[in-house]
């Protein structure tokens, strides 16, 4: 073992040392480290990168553009919630424009000069999402929801509406119920005056219990007309006037039923206060009236009713007070005659119209056809000349030698329209034929000063067909509030609300058109925008 350990020592000996500077060694070890890959451990920090004056300002800018975004955004809808009130951008798309207001009734909204509360006694949404069940009320309700918020944004904040739930409101209610408004109606208010309207009765032509009974008879609908306009502005009108106005209808002699209903129905639309009084039991009529209504009594006056009836238009010599007269077409009442031919000078016929001509009456498929006649209006204080109207078994008219004023024509028949004899005292009855003969006489009589109207119509049957003339109901209305001075309170047009007219294609496709732009295109284009933004962040 010791023998080769000496041998190599020996050989180690032998072999030439090699001596290596220190300085070559460095450069040796730095040329190794040179060519090995420099890795870093997972685990080791990383280096940051060195400041980039360029990524601060791209940031800086980005930051900036998403702040003044968000700030534009926020600002828009303030502008724009701002300008809704104001204007508001809603597109009625129904063919007859039910949930915009006409030209006529903004023009009435926009000249209203005292403040005005209407109060709905109802939530605001049993008028906004109606569930009557009858098509054509819920379109109504709605329109009138629409035409209140019109009212109030247009009337420069003279109109102010509220909604009363008064059965969560005991309070309310109790205070409302002291002014005739119930649950369901519709209570206008300025000042010390009042106007109470009915949703279900006087905001269409038919209210919902006559369109029931008519369904259960006809087993359909009429042709319905939106009257929320018209009775909007009435009753507005009455409130803001500087009085309130009274008219009487009279009754005790058996009136015609159906007349009394549609004068009430038609004075209550004006914006009339309505009273009915029995002048056989009554002891006098109201003093604050200034229009006694006689529908067609079928029983003649007594003496002490025409002395009653002559002190109450007289009024103590004052007058101002009116009479407005529908004689029976089947009933004669001479002392009741008498008093109107000797007060203001019209006379009133036995005979009624009959007319031969088939072009001057409308189509009738009865008996009484030939009793159904066209008529024209005559140029008055109150008409145009020139409006067709039609009435049935008219009485005809006459101006008395004992006018002791003004006569003249509301309207009459055309030529050869012929007069047949019906409560004359005759044997037979005879025809006679007459030209142009009136139909119905305004007479007006001035006495100290002091003014009186009376206006007489030779027949009721007029009042039966307003829905089919409407010629008929504006010449009675325009005559009625012409003798009152009401004629701020002229009738607005009204709106059939049936569903064969209530859309109209070209304004649901214009409709359609903006719910895909706003609902669908612009958030989608809004979306992309941002993506690619945030994209192009990422990179820099």
């Amino acid at each position: 073992m010791a023998l080769e350990n000496e041998k190599d020592n020996e050989l180690f000996e032998e072999q030439p040392q090699v001596e290596v500077e220190t300085s070559d060694r460095q450069e040796l070890l730095d040329e190794v480290l040179a060519e090995e890959p420099k890795t870093t451990p997972k685990s080791a920090k990383q280096e940051k990168k060195p400041f980039d004056p360029r990524r601060l300002k791209a940031g800086s800018i980005a930051t900036a553009l998403t702040v003044i975004v968000v700030a534009a955004i926020i600002l828009l809808n303030v502008v724009v919630g701002l300008v809704e009130k104001k204007f508001p951008m809603t597109l009625d798309t129904s063919a007859i424009g039910l949930y915009t207001l006409s030209d006529e009734a903004e023009a009435f909204v926009k000249g209203i000069d005292k403040e005005v509360t209407v109060t709905v006694c109802m939530p605001e949404s049993e008028l906004s999402s109606p569930q009557i069940g009858i098509e054509e009320f819920d379109n109504t309700y709605k329109q009138l929801h629409a035409a209140l918020a019109d009212f109030t944004r247009l009337s420069n904040g003279k109109v102010t509406v509220k909604y009363i739930d008064l059965a969560s409101d005991p309070t309310a209610a109790a205070e409302l119920a002291k002014l005739g408004a119930d649950d369901g109606d519709i209570l206008f208010t300025c000042g010390e005056l009042t106007r109470v309207t009915t949703l279900a009765e006087d905001y269409t032509n038919y209210g919902i219990t006559e369109l029931q009974s008519y369904y259960q008879y006809y087993y359909s609908l009429p042709t319905i007309t939106s009257m929320v306009e018209n009775t909007l502005a009435v009753n507005i009108h009455a409130v803001t006037a500087d009085k309130d106005t009274t008219v009487t209808i009279l009754t005790g002699h058996k009136e015609e039923s159906p007349t009394v209903s549609v004068l009430e129905s038609l004075l209550k639309q004006q914006g009339y206060r309505v009273e009915q009084v029995n002048i056989t039991t009554a002891a006098t009529f109201a003093a604050d009236s200034r229009m006694a209504v006689i529908p067609a009594p079928a029983e003649d006056y007594t003496d002490a009713e025409i002395t009653a009836l002559r002190t109450w238009l007289q009024n103590g010599d004052k007058y101002e007070r009116h009479l407005l007269y529908f004689p029976s077409m089947a009933c004669s009442t001479p002392k009741l005659d008498t008093f109107v031919e000797d007060t203001y000078g019209v006379k009133i016929s036995g005979d009624v119209v009959f007319q031969p001509n088939a072009a001057n009456r409308p189509q009738v498929s009865n008996s009484y056809a030939y009793y159904f006649s066209y008529a024209t209006t005559a140029a008055s204080d109150f008409t145009e000349a020139g409006t067709r109207v039609m009435n049935a078994m008219n009485r005809v008219l006459y101006k008395s030698d004992k006018a002791a004023g003004q006569l003249s024509t509301l309207y009459a028949f055309p030529e050869g329209t012929q007069m047949q004899a019906v409560l004359d005292e005759k044997a037979e009855p005879v025809d006679t034929t007459d030209t142009n003969a009136i139909g119905a006489i305004l007479a007006y009589n001035v006495s100290n000063q002091c003014e009186s109207y009376a206006a007489v119509f030779g027949g009721t049957m007029m009042l039966q067909y307003f829905d089919s003339m409407p010629e008929n109901e504006a010449l009675v209305t325009a005559v009625v509030n012409g003798i009152l001075g009401n004629e701020g309170a002229a009738e607005l047009p009204g709106k059939t609300v049936t569903d064969n007219t209530l859309f109209n294609v070209e304004t649901m496709s214009a409709a359609y058109t903006l719910f895909v732009i706003f609902a669908i295109l612009l958030p989608v284009a809004t979306l992309v925008v941002c993506l690619l933004v945030f994209l192009k962040r990422r990179h820099l």
